[in-house]
């Protein structure tokens, strides 16, 4: 499992990893933002850690 982490952080990164990402992010798959304020804006995911296991992922949104 750490494995495939460390992978997938890899991916992201690269180009085609990050057009992904883009993609994914316009089309709303990571959900948006529930303060009345943002106006429902898209919202990212994020690690607080760069250790694994140490954190679980969060959202993260331009707005706020």
């Amino acid at each position: 499992m750490d494995l495939y982490g460390l992978t997938h952080a890899r991916f992201i990164l690269s180009p085609r990893g990050l057009a992904m990402m883009r993609e994914k992010y316009t089309l709303g798959v990571f959900g948006n933002c529930q303060r009345i304020l943002c106006d429902r804006q898209l919202v990212l995911p994020i690690g607080l850690s760069e250790e694994l296991s140490t954190s679980r992922v969060k959202t993260y949104c331009p707005k706020c």
